[in-house]
């Protein structure tokens, strides 16, 4: 703190405790331990009354804005300024700025006459100002404080005090932020959340704790230091206020609002997904708020319409969020980041999603990645339409399937995030071979990938975009079951076709799950092939899980069934679930899946051909299915076996990669040289009639293989446990070596000289007459003359030499 009384004389009264005279002092002086002073000579000084506070007694003045008064201060910070801007013996107008830096922050003026402003800018008498004055508060961004006059009236100044305000204690977070939604471990349900923010304290604190939601207190950081803390907690499945204190001082507390752990759901696809209904729909729960990252948002926000760019549409989102509320009380959240007119495979493929990844794709994940999440439940795609007006094929988007949530799971990070896709409804536009190639690939792609779930049957749509509020509550509660099912084992489904028979003239078909009973379906809703088409007279329920389509004339067995091919099933009750009330009290029927091409089919897939490409590490399989392709599974397929030249050779994966077809990936190049043989047994294939792959083999294989062996040694020169050849296995064997001791001078053997040694042989003379040694016997011959004894050799060798 400082306090500086203006006057002329230092001596002229005597200064309270802490008072420093400046009588026209000039910068640089140390005036109270600062340095301070005016900037430059000329500052009139003047001592005017001993009749008032010794505060108020004098008085330093200057109209030159080039002649401020500075005070150099200790630190940046908060400062408290109290002042008399006046004269006591005079009525010289006052009009003065206050500056940080050179930036004024305050400002002084008006007339006086023996009275003084303080520093809030209120005149007040000499006798009421040393009890009535009212300081100001600034946050100083530097250390340069200055009065300076205002041009033409006066900077006078009679007395000026600074303080440093303490900073009360307190504690901010910076992590989590408000409205954001971690999802759950559906384990524990439980999330990991990241806490980080500061604190300001005369001394740390004992500890910080948290907690959430008003649940117990529990200790974040044992021992905080330095003014930070950074930790990451464990918490439970909820939503409300995340909040942080000091634990020896639980007043010091800060929080952040609708911290929420549940599920989070990202939402992709086109037009529907984007909302095109007809008004703005709302969500409704007693306590949870739902949660979106909308597509042009740069935060979290409370859910609501429209939910993306670019449309003041409404979406079934919003009554999807009421009907998982309602049933489970989690709390939900959603990333938006669908896009109207865009496609998968076809086109400018936007949702591409391999080898390149489409920009619409590419634009999703960095919403999801700027949302900043630590996973999500699922994406709910939405999507098919565009695909199928531009001709998409079967294999096409079967495969991208697959490839979309390999794609998602793996941009961003989620590796157990699924797909649930809707089963793409009416098409107006579009043939009737591509919407039910697209509608087909989305059922498969459920079955053959674990990560992928049907979604809503949407075929019974009156025109190509869902669009009232009725709509609305619908789509809301199949996307409701859909969830249940993917997550939860719900048991509320579409019901699908599991057989059919021929009997005379009518298909007897048998669901999966009990129908509404009582509904009569219209005949455009089936076609009947029979080696061309034939009309359908009746279609009509005939018990829980009967349906009988009846034709016009007998059938042969070889005839086919489709339900809800291209637009025949928009707007007309096909068979359908028994009647549900979902959580959020909407009443519907679940539409059947549609299936095309149905026979009673009982002939199982045959083993036609196979090939080894030309790069040896695939072999492709091709099969005979008479009426009920594709081949099932698409991965992960079973039970084949491959061998060259009689050796077994290992398969990496097996994949159905067309209709009826096959792909084996190899563990090896299979070399051009080699014979190869197919079997299969105890495996997973079957066509869609169920008829199961019977085993064969071993069958040959065409090896178009253009890899060429390299030379390795024979069996008879390779060391004990040491392999050779392009399996590593193809050459073994045995080479017996000599002992140490055997081995001749300078001579290696065995594997990188293995074994080496040196024989100690006589010197020629040594060597009695007619003995050989060495390789063969005759390296070194001679006659011993006599022992090292000098005795009469004896044996075969005698005595070698000293």
């Amino acid at each position: 703190m400082v306090k500086y009384n203006f006057r002329a004389t230092d001596a002229y009264v005597t200064d309270g405790a802490g008072e420093t005279p400046v009588d026209g002092d000039l910068y640089p002086s140390s005036l109270g331990g600062l340095t301070a002073g005016w900037t430059a000579p000329g500052a009139v000084t003047r001592d005017r009354s001993l009749s008032v506070d010794v505060r108020l007694a004098g008085v330093n003045y200057t109209n030159n804005i080039a002649r401020p008064f500075k005070v150099e201060l200790p630190s940046t910070g908060e400062y408290e300024i109290r002042l008399a801007a006046g004269d006591a013996g005079s009525s010289t107008p006052v009009g003065l700025h206050l500056q940080d830096n050179g930036v004024t922050f305050a400002s002084i003026s008006g007339a006086q006459s023996g009275a003084f402003y303080d520093a809030s800018g209120v005149l007040r008498t000499a006798a009421a100002w040393p009890t009535d004055n009212v300081a100001i508060t600034h946050t100083f961004t530097s250390t340069a404080f200055q009065i300076i006059a205002d041009g033409s009236d006066y900077a006078c100044l009679a007395h000026l005090e600074i303080t440093a305000v303490s900073p009360s204690d307190s504690i901010t977070l910076t992590s989590p932020k408000a409205n954001t939604p971690h999802q759950r471990d559906e384990g524990t349900d439980t999330a990991e959340v990241d806490v980080a923010g500061t604190y300001i304290a005369e001394t740390d604190p004992a500890s910080i704790e948290w907690r959430h939601n008003g649940g117990t207190w529990a200790t974040l950081d044992a021992s905080p230091s330095g003014g930070t803390f950074s930790e990451t907690v464990t918490v439970p499945m909820g939503q409300g206020d995340f909040e942080v204190r000091f634990s020896d001082q639980t007043d010091v507390t800060a929080s952040k609002a609708l911290v929420t752990v549940g599920d989070i759901y990202i939402v992709a696809g086109q037009s529907n997904a984007v909302g095109q209904l007809g008004s703005a729909q709302t969500y409704s729960h007693a306590s949870l708020t739902a949660l979106m990252y909308q597509q042009a948002a740069s935060d979290w926000a409370e859910l609501a319409d429209p939910t993306h760019t670019g449309t003041s549409s409404g979406s079934y989102w919003l009554k999807l969020a009421t009907e998982l509320m309602a049933s489970d009380n989690v709390p939900v959240a959603f990333i938006f980041t669908a896009v109207s007119s865009t496609n998968l495979v076809t086109g400018g493929a936007a949702w591409k999603p391999t080898p390149t990844y489409g920009t619409t794709l590419t634009n999703a994940v960095a919403r999801v990645t700027a949302a900043n999440v630590n996973g999500a439940r699922a994406v709910l795609w939405d999507q098919g339409e565009t695909d199928a007006t531009d001709g998409a094929t079967y294999a096409n988007e079967l495969q991208a399937y697959s490839d979309l949530i390999d794609a998602f799971q793996t941009l961003t990070g989620f590796s157990s995030l699924k797909l649930i896709t809707v089963s793409v409804g009416h098409t107006p536009g579009a043939t009737a071979a591509s919407v039910d190639a697209v509608r087909q690939a989305q059922l498969d792609a459920s079955v053959a990938d674990a990560d992928i779930f049907l979604g809503p049957v949407c075929y019974t749509r009156s025109g190509i975009h869902w669009g009232t509020d009725a709509d609305a509550l619908y789509m809301g509660a199949l996307w409701y079951y859909a969830i249940q099912r993917a997550f939860e084992s719900g048991t509320v489904k579409h019901p699908e076709l599991s057989s059919l028979a021929i009997n005379d003239d009518t298909f007897e078909l048998t669901f999966d799950a009990d129908l509404k009973s009582g509904d009569t379906y219209p005949t455009a809703l089936f076609s009947i092939d029979d080696g061309g088409a034939v009309t359908v007279s009746a279609a009509t329920y005939v018990s829980a899980r009967r349906v009988d389509v009846q034709a016009a004339a007998s059938l042969s067995g070889a005839a086919t069934l489709s339900m809800a091919s291209g637009t025949s099933g928009s707007n007309v009750t096909p068979p359908r679930s028994a009647s549900q009330t979902s959580p959020a009290g909407t009443s519907l029927s679940l539409p059947a899946v549609p299936f095309y091409d149905q026979g009673t089919d009982t002939t199982a897939p045959v083993y036609a051909s196979g090939a080894i490409g030309t790069e040896g590490v695939t072999a492709t399989l091709q099969f005979t299915e008479t009426g009920s392709a594709p081949l099932l599974p698409q991965y992960d397929v079973t039970g084949f076996s491959l061998a060259t030249d009689g050796d077994a050779l290992s398969i990496l994966a097996a994949h159905r990669t067309d209709s009826t077809e096959v792909t084996l990936y190899l563990s090896r190049a299979v070399l051009d040289s080699e014979t190869v043989t197919v079997s299969y047994s105890s495996g997973n294939v079957t066509d869609t009639a169920e008829n199961a792959l019977a085993t064969f083999g071993p069958s040959s294989i065409t090896n178009n293989s253009t890899q060429t062996a390299g030379t390795y040694p024979t069996e008879s020169q390779v060391l004990t446990g040491i392999d050779f050849g392009p399996t590593g296995a193809d050459y073994t064997g045995n080479v017996v070596l000599p002992a140490v001791g055997t081995v001749l001078e300078t001579t290696n053997y065995g594997a990188s000289s293995a074994l080496t040694g040196t024989l100690v042989v006589p010197n020629e003379s040594e060597v009695e007459s007619g003995v050989g040694f060495g390789a063969g016997g005759t390296e070194f011959e001679g006659a011993l003359t006599s022992g090292s004894d000098g005795t009469t050799p004896a044996g075969d060798v005698g005595w070698l030499g000293d």
